[in-house]
């Protein structure tokens, strides 16, 4: 009875963001010929529940004590497999399910995942070269895919830049910057996104208020990957949206909230795909202005997005579906 009935577990609270969730959305549609249902955090925004159309429920929480309630009831309705995609896991998240006999795969964002997993996958750029994960398996939407075929080409200086740091942003980064750039380059338009979970919005439109017509907001746009690929440089934050980014040749500057950003952050920028700049502390008028000024040649950005589109190629999620399908069958 639970041949192909599948658990897609997914963090997300204001202080985790809710990249966990949007990779859960990005993977369903590879998942044709499996039954599944996702358990979200209980933090997890409306708008993005909604997606799931009626097949989610919010859950209290993640520790070893819920899960395996959770695992019982699962059992007990057929399920074969779950996929535990969290910021950290250890091995008693992953046991409260095995011991039902459910197979279960674990995804964590930093640190590394329990070795005791049926499939374990690592997203922390430190274990990119040790572990399953990374790039490879990283769940982008479907759109970016299609964008990453398109060859992409960048023309003279700069027009427009993006200000994205993830659909969260818990140390108010955008904030900074857009602070730093507020006499920046003011013909260059600069598109400012806030995502579904974005915490500083009434701060963020009271600071736009305040600046010139360059700053444009989008929030939560739905032609994103479309607006990714037509900007000529992005700011962002070294997590799910840089690979977006890298994806559709789009050059960076990178920034970090928690360490496992700071590890992405700086391979990214050692790879050749943008440039790293620190923290939100480091997002000063100068500093943002001198890195800005080295994405002005078109050269050098070409070659930013020539090493971004090597590093993903947004097949990620088909290759986690076939993971999935194999633990599940």
């Amino acid at each position: 009875m639970g041949r192909g009935l599948v658990a897609l577990l997914a963090e997300c609270s204001p202080r985790i963001g809710s990249g966990h969730v949007i990779e859960t959305l990005n993977l369903i549609p590879r998942l044709k010929g499996l039954r599944w249902r996702a358990f979200v955090g209980h933090r997890t925004p409306p708008a993005l529940l909604r997606r799931f159309r009626g097949r989610a429920e919010r859950i209290a929480g993640f520790s070893a004590r819920a899960l395996a309630r959770l695992g019982a009831r699962l059992k007990c309705q057929g399920y074969s497999a779950a996929v535990i995609n969290v910021l950290r896991a250890d091995a008693n998240q992953v046991r409260a399910f095995q011991q039902t006999g459910i197979k279960t795969a674990c995804l964590t964002a930093s640190g590394r995942p329990p070795a005791c997993a049926d499939a374990a996958l690592a997203y922390d750029a430190a274990l990119w070269n040790k572990l399953p994960g990374g790039p490879r398996h990283q769940c982008l939407a479907p759109a970016y895919a299609r964008l990453a075929r398109r060859e992409r080409r960048h023309a003279g200086g700069l027009r427009d830049v993006m200000i994205i740091m993830g659909g969260t942003d818990t140390s108010g980064t955008t904030l900074n910057v857009l602070a730093s750039l507020a006499s920046w380059a003011p013909r260059v338009r600069k598109h400012v996104v806030a995502g579904p979970n974005f915490i500083h919005r009434a701060k963020l439109k009271r600071l736009l208020s305040r600046l010139d017509g360059s700053f444009i907001l989008h929030e939560s746009p739905s032609h994103l990957p479309a607006l990714m690929r037509r900007v000529d440089a992005a700011l962002t934050l070294g997590s799910d949206t840089a690979l977006e980014l890298a994806c559709v040749g789009t050059p960076t500057l990178l920034f970090h909230e928690a360490p496992h950003e700071a590890r992405v952050a700086r391979l990214f920028a050692k790879k050749g795909c943008g440039l790293y700049i620190g923290s939100r502390r480091a997002a000063t008028p100068k500093r943002l202005a001198g890195a800005l000024a080295k994405l002005q040649d078109p050269r050098a950005r070409d070659r930013m997005a020539r090493a971004g589109r090597r590093l993903v190629d947004g097949r990620g999620a088909e290759r986690l579906a076939a993971l999935i399908r194999r633990l599940a069958a």
